[in-house]
């Protein structure tokens, strides 16, 4: 992927990152005035640490986790909700990613084909990939549609 592309991820994350960091704090504030038996500011740690809002969507949440540095091909290996792939192809376009491998093998795989067809993208053909995995010391192949903007 190119520079801007991974700058572009890299930035997103750091902005996820520090979010859920704040969030950590303020639960683990919370445990610890729990254990201080001070209930009150427990429940106010938690009241505040639940008000706080996700700084992006599910779908751009997604992207940022199928992203991988200087990868050659974005894969997006995992169930992506069809609800969430507006957002999704709209980080990937905001980030200048030109194609990439849709690897999800869900029963909802028919609906998100046309759910990036109806967002202008175009579904070149299947492919596969090789990767590590975690249970075979053997590379496995997997099977991908690649998709364009």
């Amino acid at each position: 992927m190119t520079t801007e592309i991974n700058t572009y991820f890299a930035e997103k994350k750091a902005i996820m990152e520090a979010y859920y960091e704040e969030r950590r704090a303020l639960r683990d504030a919370k445990d610890a005035a729990y254990g201080r038996n001070d209930y009150e500011e427990g429940r106010r740690l938690l009241a505040e640490a639940d008000k706080m809002t996700c700084p992006m969507t599910e779908g751009a949440c997604m992207a940022i986790r199928f992203w991988k540095a200087n990868a050659d091909t974005m894969i997006a290996d995992d169930h992506l909700w069809t609800k969430d792939i507006h957002d999704f192809v709209t980080c990937l376009r905001e980030a200048g990613v030109k194609t990439f491998l849709f690897a999800d093998h869900s029963t909802a795989l028919m609906e998100s084909i046309h759910e990036f067809v109806k967002e202008g993208l175009t579904l070149v053909g299947p492919e596969t990939y090789t990767e590590e995995c975690c249970w075979s010391r053997e590379p496995q192949t997997r099977l991908a549609l690649r998709f364009t903007f």
